[in-house]
């Protein structure tokens, strides 16, 4: 049975690497194929990895499925009427924070929903049951913003909203979290934003329909009332209690993740467990006092009412969560667990492990595709093979003793051997994360915890010891974070890691763990080979696991051979058979450009993307981990095109995280970014180990009378156009630069030809202009574009303009991030969606 639960998880994990997701009636036909091999006794094992990878490939079926025909529902909608919005009626899934709807104002009753809010924007997720009259036949899920929303809304509620819609999109990098597989794996099938009042809008489009808030909701609001108006650790409280980690501040984050410590605040396996076994063993304690004779109850054991007491209060603990994927893993194990007990049934770690994975993927089959899911299973699978490895230093007499050995053994064993997973999702390994381990597991398990959870029950009858135990639990948490503080601030406290050096530790790891996890001593005897197929086998698929998902789901580098050819209209690229020299990255920052250009372990930056008023920005989205992943620590030379934010809106934060040796643009820069800049004009010229910059645009003439009647702003005409040769290729970047300017630069550069050109403006009607592309002949024009965007950039009659001068145009709002690779004999491109992850769970 073992094998045949590891080989449906070995076929369920394969199933992530198709490039599609089949038809239904494909899935059919290999549901069948795989109960009929089930027959076949020497084929049973490959019917098990068929049935895993077909019950993967449903889910993902019945989501795309889902997606297809909400926006085919949409569309019809939109077709009859005159707005791109739509009216929607569904279900408030996410818990919202108090403080969000009231501002300061903590008076309102927290059933009541009729209060003007702040201008805060809320992000929630909503099950959508009817479009305008059409009632669904499945409700979906998508996410929502509402900026500046016209009245509180709270978990439960049934509402009516008008929004606009788009279909679940992420930028497409490497290194780069990525954002639609985070969708999927939630289920969630199109995000958007709730529409604001306006003339066109009537105050009916926005409205409570049923004002059922969830218990959940009516909890928080009433534990959040009890907690102290400038708290330091509410939002700590509130993660515990709640599973709510939104009020946690970027310090907080910041500690937590150099330290390590990031799981002790997020409620799964740990959480649920404690409360588990706090509630079996005080209720055998209270069945050891009280009075009960166990002669009295012939036909029922007493120790059942116990387990029944574990599970409900781990299922009521569960429920405070939100019951979120960690924590459903964590039920089911227990629940797994109980049931053996209950019914005697001896099963050993192994099985249990792989039954809780069969569980799980059969209840959530795109939990697969989260970095949680293989974090909590590898940590599992370490607990018990430690446990069983080390199963000898754990006999000592005294009980005490024996906790603090298997306290330091366990963490021990997890920090070093959870280092690959830690490199290969976050791309950096906290270095301190024993000691601060060591010290906080215990802590927050046996104090802050508990005194946490007791103050959120008592706060329904008790408001007054509630109060009590929220001080208590904030001056326990005051003591911890002195420790993690401490351990944060130091200067090696965080080690971020490139691609290369990932992959060298999750090398070293995993052989550090198979020569742990064997005796060498007698290596040919067949008690050790029976042993390790029993005890090691979970280790090795879940590393294999974690090797083929995490190469899926972060990081790759170099081109391939099957990469795009591209074949120019002077000459045929072919490609390199000479070492590649040097390589253009466009970088997937929506309705942005980000350029970068490398050498070796040199670097270059032509733009740096946008950055918004929430604080989210491309620098530190896609550009830093790009540059982290490719070991990139400093800039030579940055370049920005003009001042719009869209260009050069990630300035502040890649010179706060990064030494920029040369800063070239027309661009006024704030005094608190301490770079010398220097003018970008007509003429300057500069070179760059092989390579040669020169810039075309702009004039002096041109800046000096811009730049003087537009009080010092900048406008698109005003962009840096670099012209970068190597001898052999010639590479145009224009910025946002108009028709106007592409005549001028025609008229100036008659002879100018180049191999490859930026679609200038993103696209946009006003550029790319016929004499323009004509004139350079380009064998390949690239575009950065937002998906979907507002102005349809680039537009269709820009896109024809290029096919009609036999100019391949490669655009990342469908491919993602676009790579080539120079040498001296041509270049050869390659791009994410098509080439560095052609998995259906990344495209």
């Amino acid at each position: 049975m073992d094998w045949w639960l590891l080989s449906f998880f070995l076929g369920a994990i394969l199933s992530l690497f198709l490039p599609i997701v089949p038809e239904i009636f494909q899935l059919f036909l290999l549901l069948l194929l795989s109960l009929g091999l089930f027959y076949y006794k020497p084929l049973q094992k490959c019917a098990a990895m068929l049935l895993g990878a077909v019950w993967v490939l449903y889910g993902a079926n019945q989501y795309f499925s889902a997606k297809q025909q909400l926006f085919d529902d949409i569309s019809h909608q939109i077709a009859n009427a005159k707005s791109q919005t739509i009216q929607v009626k569904g279900k408030l899934l996410s818990l919202q924070d108090y403080g969000e709807h009231l501002g300061n104002d903590k008076k309102l009753d927290a059933k009541t929903s009729s209060v003007s809010t702040s201008a805060k924007k809320l992000r929630f997720n909503f099950e959508i049951i009817q479009i305008s009259s059409k009632v669904l036949a499945k409700p979906v899920i998508v996410r929502l913003s509402w900026q500046a929303p016209s009245f509180s809304i709270a978990q439960g509620q049934v509402l009516s909203l008008r929004v606009k819609l788009k279909p679940s999109h992420s930028m497409a990098n490497l290194a780069a979290f990525n954002y639609k597989t985070w969708l999927i794996s939630k289920s969630i099938v199109a995000t958007g934003y709730v529409v604001n009042q306006s003339k066109t809008l009537s105050g009916s489009d926005h409205k409570v329909l049923e004002n059922n808030q969830s218990l959940r909701q009516r909890l928080f609001f009433q534990y959040q009332q009890l907690l102290p108006e400038q708290g330091k650790y509410q939002g700590i409280l509130l993660a515990l209690g709640f599973g709510d980690r939104k009020q946690l501040s970027p310090r907080q984050w910041q500690v937590l993740q150099a330290t390590g410590t990031s799981h002790l605040i997020a409620i799964s396996g740990l959480h649920i467990g404690l409360v588990a076994s706090f509630s079996y063993v005080l209720c055998m304690l209270l069945i050891r006092i009280l009075p009960l004779k166990h002669d009295s109850w012939p036909l029922l054991n007493i120790r059942y009412f116990a387990i029944l007491l574990s599970l409900c209060c781990a299922v009521a603990y569960g429920f405070l969560a939100g019951f979120s994927t960690p924590t459903l893993r964590a039920l089911v194990m227990l629940f797994i667990f109980w049931f053996s007990q209950l019914c005697l049934i001896h099963l050993s770690y192994l099985r249990w492990l792989l039954l809780t994975v069969f569980a799980i993927i059969l209840l959530s089959p795109l939990s697969l595709m989260t970095a949680s899911f293989w974090l909590s299973l590898t940590a599992v699978a370490l607990i018990f093979s430690v446990l069983w490895r080390f199963r000898a230093y754990f006999s000592a007499e005294h009980k005490l003793l024996t906790f603090f050995k298997g306290l330091i053994i366990v963490q021990l064993a997890l920090t070093v051997f959870l280092l690959p997973l830690s490199a290969l999702f976050f791309s950096q390994i906290p270095l301190l994360a024993l000691p601060a381990n060591l010290i906080a597991v215990p802590f927050m398990s046996f104090i802050v915890i508990p005194i946490t959870l007791v103050s959120v029950v008592s706060s329904v009858v008790f408001p007054s010891l509630a109060v009590f135990l929220i001080e208590l639990a904030s001056y326990a948490l005051e003591l911890i974070w002195l420790w993690l503080e401490y351990l944060a601030n130091l200067p090696f406290a965080v080690v971020k890691l490139s691609n290369t050096l990932s992959q060298l530790i999750m090398v070293t790891v995993t052989l550090v763990l198979l020569m742990t996890m064997t005796n060498f001593t007698y290596p040919w005897r067949s008690q050790f080979f029976t042993t390790w197929l029993n005890l090691g086998k979970v280790s090795a698929v879940l590393l294999c696991g974690v090797l083929l998902s995490g190469s899926s789901l972060v990081e790759g580098s170099n081109l391939v051979e099957g990469s795009n050819l591209v074949e120019g209209n002077k000459r045929t690229i072919n490609h390199a058979s000479l070492p590649i020299t040097w390589q253009l990255h466009l970088i997937d920052v929506g309705h942005g450009l980000s350029i970068l250009i490398t050498q070796g372990d040199m670097a270059l930056l032509y733009d740096t993307g946008p950055s918004y008023r929430g604080g989210f920005n491309m620098a530190d989205a896609a550009i830093l981990p790009y540059l982290q992943h490719l070991g990139i620590r400093q800039l030579d030379a940055l370049v920005l095109s003009h001042g719009d934010n869209d260009h050069s809106g990630g300035l502040a934060q890649l010179a706060n995280e990064l030494t920029i040796k040369r800063l070239l643009t027309n661009v006024s820069v704030p005094e608190e970014i301490a770079i010398d800049s220097t003018p970008c004009q007509q003429g300057d010229s500069f070179a760059w180990q092989t390579l040669t910059f020169e810039v075309l645009w702009p004039s002096k003439a041109h800046l000096a009378t811009t730049l003087s009647a537009t009080d010092g702003k900048q406008k698109n005409d005003d962009s840096c156009v670099l012209l970068i040769s190597d001898g052999f290729s010639k590479v145009l970047l224009t910025g946002d630069i108009s028709k106007k300017v592409e005549a001028k630069l025609i008229a100036h550069y008659p002879e100018l030809e180049v191999d490859i050109l930026t679609v200038p403006h993103h696209g946009s009607k006003t550029s790319s202009s016929d004499i323009f592309l004509a004139s350079l002949r380009p064998s390949l024009a690239i575009v950065s574009a937002g998906f979907n965007n507002r102005w349809n950039m680039p537009v269709p009659e820009v896109k024809q303009r290029y096919r009609q001068h036999d100019i391949q145009l490669l655009n990342s709002a469908e491919l993602g991030m676009i790579v080539i690779d120079f040498s001296q004999q041509g270049w050869v491109t390659g791009n994410f969606r098509e080439d560095f992850r052609p998995f259906w769970i990344a495209i």
